[in-house]
């Protein structure tokens, strides 16, 4: 009887667990988001290396040119090989440090301050931070550690309140007429329609996507629908994009580094696409008759 229970228990936690296919989207995320902050270190330079090199009096550390440039293109450096061992196979003591680095990124963008709503840099960042948070929980190496049957419930825990917080941050930066959001919309309609669009369309389209991303957002903490992790899995994976169509292929490294905006709530629309817990374990009851044979 015992043995039958363990079986079974073992059975439900393997049924409610992140799928592979769940699992290699959060891998593909990781990795490409890594890669997208390497391209940006080492090519253009990342908010660390300005905040290093900076003087003192506008937000910086005064350090030389040569020690900041060093820094940011070690750190790029490291972000590919994270990549690579992420892609292989993913190592907590990797993902960790990737994590902390994105939150580093972060830091430095709020620290300088000076654009746009930098003030909360670190909730539009959520997903980015988390992503490889939650990639060394689900799929550790070597297995050091294990949070056992809670692994599953802290990662999609963690995986809808990144996403939402991102979400309620990207609109309340929409809601408040981001001046990078007006850019990316007057230099995509330009690009690619030849068209110019009035200041008020472009403020008002704005103000609805605002309002979008934060209903959304409480949704998806609310309820378990992956219809509204479809969503938003879409729509992030389209404003990622959108830089690319403002901006053109300089701009490409601003795709890669977003990747975990659409891929994070892509994860949970795969994971509440599975068998639910009843649905993957429901058994016929016994009979009577089977019960007094």
């Amino acid at each position: 009887m015992g043995q039958e229970s363990s079986v079974k228990a073992s059975t439900l936690l393997k049924a409610n667990s992140l799928s592979t296919a769940a699992i290699w989207c959060l891998r593909i995320v990781v990795v490409v988001q890594c890669i997208g902050v390497a391209r940006w270190a080492l090519t253009v330079g990342t908010p660390v290396m300005s905040t290093l090199f900076n003087e003192q009096a506008v937000g910086g550390f005064q350090w030389s040119e040569e020690a900041a440039i060093a820094v940011d293109r070690t750190a790029g450096v490291c972000m590919l090989l994270a990549a690579g061992f992420t892609m292989l196979r993913p190592c907590w003591w990797v993902l960790l440090p990737v994590a902390l680095w994105q939150g580093v990124l972060a830091t430095a963008i709020w620290y300088q301050g000076g654009e746009a709503f930098s003030q909360i840099t670190h909730f539009a960042h959520a997903t980015r931070i988390v992503a490889p948070l939650v990639l060394a929980i689900v799929a550790p190496w070597p297995r050091t550690f294990s949070f056992g049957r809670f692994t599953t419930p802290c990662a999609v825990t963690l995986l809808r309140w990144a996403t939402a917080i991102t979400f309620i941050a990207h609109g309340t930066e929409a809601l408040g007429h981001n001046p990078h959001f007006v850019d990316l919309i007057f230099s995509t309609t330009v690009r690619w329609l030849h068209w110019t669009p009035n200041q008020q369309v472009v403020e008002m389209v704005l103000t609805m996507i605002g309002i979008a991303d934060i209903v959304v957002a409480v949704l998806l903490i609310t309820l378990r629908w992956r219809l509204v992790a479809g969503y938003m899995a879409f729509w992030g994976l389209i404003t990622a994009f959108s830089r690319f169509t403002a901006f053109g292929p300089r701009a490409l490294h601003e795709v890669l580094i977003r990747a975990a905006n659409g891929g994070l709530p892509l994860v949970l629309y795969i994971y509440w696409s599975q068998p639910t817990l009843n649905k993957a374990n429901e058994k016929k009851p016994p009979t009577h008759k089977d019960s007094t044979s």
